[in-house]
Protein backbone atom coordinates (compact mmCIF):
# COMPACT_ATOMS: atom_id res chain seq x y z
CA UNK A 1 0.00 0.00 0.00
CA UNK A 2 1.17 3.51 -0.75
CA UNK A 3 1.77 5.76 2.25
CA UNK A 4 -0.21 9.00 2.57
CA UNK A 5 0.69 12.25 4.32
CA UNK A 6 -2.62 13.00 6.03
CA UNK A 7 -4.16 16.28 7.10
CA UNK A 8 -4.44 16.69 10.88
CA UNK A 9 -7.77 18.24 11.81
CA UNK A 10 -6.22 20.01 14.81
CA UNK A 11 -2.73 20.52 16.13
CA UNK A 12 0.45 20.78 14.07
CA UNK A 13 0.52 19.32 10.59
CA UNK A 14 2.71 16.25 10.91
CA UNK A 15 4.69 14.79 8.04
CA UNK A 16 4.34 11.26 9.42
CA UNK A 17 3.11 9.01 6.59
CA UNK A 18 0.13 6.75 7.24
CA UNK A 19 -0.68 3.60 5.30
CA UNK A 20 -4.31 2.79 4.44
CA UNK A 21 -5.74 -0.71 4.66
CA UNK A 22 -6.48 -0.70 0.94
CA UNK A 23 -5.84 1.37 -2.15
CA UNK A 24 -8.95 3.05 -3.55
CA UNK A 25 -9.42 2.43 -7.23
CA UNK A 26 -10.73 5.99 -7.73
CA UNK A 27 -13.46 4.67 -9.96
CA UNK A 28 -16.63 6.53 -10.79
CA UNK A 29 -18.76 5.63 -7.82
CA UNK A 30 -18.66 6.67 -4.20
CA UNK A 31 -16.75 9.12 -2.04
CA UNK A 32 -14.30 7.72 0.53
CA UNK A 33 -13.87 9.37 3.92
CA UNK A 34 -10.79 7.82 5.55
CA UNK A 35 -9.53 8.76 9.01
CA UNK A 36 -6.54 7.50 10.98
CA UNK A 37 -7.14 7.94 14.73
CA UNK A 38 -4.24 7.79 17.17
CA UNK A 39 -3.54 8.94 20.71
CA UNK A 40 -0.74 11.42 21.31
CA UNK A 41 0.29 10.13 24.74
CA UNK A 42 -0.61 6.43 25.02
CA UNK A 43 -1.32 5.14 21.55
CA UNK A 44 -0.36 1.56 22.37
CA UNK A 45 -3.05 1.36 25.03
CA UNK A 46 -5.57 3.14 22.82
CA UNK A 47 -5.29 0.76 19.87
CA UNK A 48 -4.53 -2.30 21.98
CA UNK A 49 -7.82 -2.22 23.84
CA UNK A 50 -10.08 -0.58 21.28
CA UNK A 51 -11.84 -3.80 20.28
CA UNK A 52 -11.84 -5.40 23.72
CA UNK A 53 -15.13 -6.12 25.46
CA UNK A 54 -16.48 -2.89 26.82
CA UNK A 55 -13.71 -0.88 25.18
CA UNK A 56 -11.77 -0.78 28.45
CA UNK A 57 -8.82 1.21 27.13
CA UNK A 58 -8.67 4.89 26.25
CA UNK A 59 -12.21 5.49 25.03
CA UNK A 60 -12.85 8.44 22.72
CA UNK A 61 -16.44 8.95 23.84
CA UNK A 62 -15.70 8.59 27.56
CA UNK A 63 -12.82 11.04 27.30
CA UNK A 64 -15.01 13.68 25.64
CA UNK A 65 -18.36 13.43 27.41
CA UNK A 66 -18.35 17.20 27.93
CA UNK A 67 -18.92 17.55 24.19
CA UNK A 68 -22.01 15.35 24.09
CA UNK A 69 -24.07 18.05 22.40
CA UNK A 70 -21.66 18.06 19.46
CA UNK A 71 -21.46 14.27 19.44
CA UNK A 72 -25.26 14.18 19.18
CA UNK A 73 -25.15 16.31 16.02
CA UNK A 74 -22.32 14.15 14.65
CA UNK A 75 -24.19 10.92 15.38
CA UNK A 76 -27.39 12.20 13.80
CA UNK A 77 -25.53 12.88 10.56
CA UNK A 78 -24.75 9.16 10.27
CA UNK A 79 -28.18 7.98 11.35
CA UNK A 80 -30.01 10.25 8.92
CA UNK A 81 -27.52 9.67 6.12
CA UNK A 82 -27.94 5.90 6.37
CA UNK A 83 -31.67 6.37 6.03
CA UNK A 84 -31.60 8.81 3.13
CA UNK A 85 -28.91 6.97 1.16
CA UNK A 86 -26.04 9.40 1.56
CA UNK A 87 -24.05 6.98 3.73
CA UNK A 88 -23.41 3.62 2.07
CA UNK A 89 -21.42 1.93 4.86
CA UNK A 90 -19.07 2.62 7.75
CA UNK A 91 -16.36 0.48 9.36
CA UNK A 92 -13.76 0.89 12.11
CA UNK A 93 -10.63 -1.25 11.81
CA UNK A 94 -7.29 -1.84 13.50
CA UNK A 95 -4.38 -0.82 11.32
CA UNK A 96 -1.25 -2.61 12.56
CA UNK A 97 0.96 -0.91 10.00
CA UNK A 98 0.11 2.68 10.87
CA UNK A 99 -0.67 1.83 14.50
CA UNK A 100 -4.05 3.49 14.27
CA UNK A 101 -7.76 2.88 14.41
CA UNK A 102 -9.04 3.59 10.92
CA UNK A 103 -12.51 4.97 10.31
CA UNK A 104 -13.52 3.98 6.79
CA UNK A 105 -16.71 5.43 5.34
CA UNK A 106 -18.26 5.16 1.91
CA UNK A 107 -20.55 8.03 0.97
CA UNK A 108 -22.85 8.67 -1.96
CA UNK A 109 -20.33 10.92 -3.68
CA UNK A 110 -17.05 12.74 -3.23
CA UNK A 111 -18.96 16.01 -2.97
CA UNK A 112 -21.06 14.62 -0.13
CA UNK A 113 -17.90 14.05 1.92
CA UNK A 114 -16.79 17.63 1.28
CA UNK A 115 -20.21 19.13 2.01
CA UNK A 116 -20.65 17.21 5.27
CA UNK A 117 -17.09 17.24 6.64
CA UNK A 118 -14.73 19.33 4.50
CA UNK A 119 -12.71 21.72 6.69
CA UNK A 120 -12.37 25.31 5.62
CA UNK A 121 -8.57 25.01 5.86
CA UNK A 122 -8.59 22.42 3.07
CA UNK A 123 -11.60 23.65 1.11
CA UNK A 124 -11.54 27.46 1.49
CA UNK A 125 -15.01 28.88 1.94
CA UNK A 126 -16.65 25.50 2.37
CA UNK A 127 -19.65 25.65 4.68
CA UNK A 128 -20.39 22.30 6.28
CA UNK A 129 -24.08 21.69 5.76
CA UNK A 130 -26.27 18.62 6.28
CA UNK A 131 -29.88 19.52 5.42
CA UNK A 132 -31.35 17.01 7.90
CA UNK A 133 -29.04 18.05 10.78
CA UNK A 134 -28.95 21.87 10.86
CA UNK A 135 -26.86 21.83 14.06
CA UNK A 136 -23.90 20.19 12.30
CA UNK A 137 -22.01 23.20 10.94
CA UNK A 138 -18.41 24.41 10.82
CA UNK A 139 -18.59 25.68 14.40
CA UNK A 140 -19.86 22.45 16.00
CA UNK A 141 -17.55 20.29 13.88
CA UNK A 142 -14.58 22.46 14.90
CA UNK A 143 -15.51 22.45 18.59
CA UNK A 144 -15.77 18.66 18.58
CA UNK A 145 -12.49 18.33 16.69
CA UNK A 146 -10.69 20.67 19.08
CA UNK A 147 -12.12 18.75 22.01
CA UNK A 148 -10.77 15.49 20.62
CA UNK A 149 -7.32 17.00 20.19
CA UNK A 150 -7.33 18.47 23.70
CA UNK A 151 -8.26 15.01 25.04
CA UNK A 152 -5.13 13.59 23.41
CA UNK A 153 -6.48 12.24 20.13
CA UNK A 154 -5.11 12.93 16.66
CA UNK A 155 -7.59 12.76 13.80
CA UNK A 156 -5.78 12.45 10.48
CA UNK A 157 -7.76 12.82 7.28
CA UNK A 158 -7.04 11.60 3.76
CA UNK A 159 -7.24 14.58 1.44
CA UNK A 160 -7.86 15.05 -1.38
CA UNK A 161 -11.00 12.95 -1.03
CA UNK A 162 -10.61 9.63 -2.83
CA UNK A 163 -13.30 7.65 -4.64
CA UNK A 164 -14.10 3.96 -4.98
CA UNK A 165 -16.07 2.14 -7.64
CA UNK A 166 -19.29 0.26 -6.92
CA UNK A 167 -17.37 -2.99 -7.34
CA UNK A 168 -14.69 -2.08 -4.84
CA UNK A 169 -17.24 -0.74 -2.35
CA UNK A 170 -19.05 -4.06 -2.32
CA UNK A 171 -15.89 -6.19 -2.20
CA UNK A 172 -14.52 -4.17 0.72
CA UNK A 173 -17.75 -4.30 2.69
CA UNK A 174 -18.06 -8.04 2.25
CA UNK A 175 -14.45 -8.42 3.42
CA UNK A 176 -14.87 -6.21 6.50
CA UNK A 177 -18.15 -7.87 7.51
CA UNK A 178 -16.59 -11.31 7.15
CA UNK A 179 -13.64 -10.26 9.32
CA UNK A 180 -16.01 -8.82 11.92
CA UNK A 181 -18.04 -12.03 12.02
CA UNK A 182 -14.79 -13.91 12.61
CA UNK A 183 -14.17 -11.72 15.68
CA UNK A 184 -11.21 -9.96 14.13
CA UNK A 185 -10.46 -6.32 14.81
CA UNK A 186 -13.21 -4.78 12.73
CA UNK A 187 -16.37 -3.02 13.87
CA UNK A 188 -19.25 -2.49 11.45
CA UNK A 189 -20.74 0.93 12.23
CA UNK A 190 -23.29 1.21 9.46
CA UNK A 191 -26.27 2.44 11.56
CA UNK A 192 -28.85 -0.04 10.26
CA UNK A 193 -26.50 -3.02 10.26
CA UNK A 194 -26.60 -5.44 13.20
CA UNK A 195 -23.49 -7.56 12.68
CA UNK A 196 -23.97 -9.04 16.17
CA UNK A 197 -26.85 -11.09 14.80
CA UNK A 198 -24.32 -13.38 13.14
CA UNK A 199 -24.96 -12.23 9.58
CA UNK A 200 -24.92 -9.09 7.52
CA UNK A 201 -26.76 -7.54 4.61
CA UNK A 202 -25.36 -5.56 1.75
CA UNK A 203 -26.51 -1.95 1.57
CA UNK A 204 -29.47 -1.75 -0.84
CA UNK A 205 -27.54 0.18 -3.47
CA UNK A 206 -24.84 -2.53 -3.55
CA UNK A 207 -27.33 -5.40 -3.64
CA UNK A 208 -28.49 -4.25 -7.05
CA UNK A 209 -24.99 -4.18 -8.50
CA UNK A 210 -24.23 -7.30 -10.54
CA UNK A 211 -21.37 -9.64 -9.59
Amino acid sequence: MKAVIPYCSFGPQLETPMVPLFEPDNGNGFGLRYLWITHREDNERFIGNYFSNGNTGINIRKQTTQFQEYWDYHNQVFINSAQDGNLIWRVKALNNISKSIDYIEIWKSKQTVIDFFGPDAVFPGNKIFVPSVPGWINRTANLLGQGLYDAGFLVKNWYPVQTVSFEQARTLYEHFCSESLNKNNYLINTPWQNIQSGSYQLPPILKDFPN
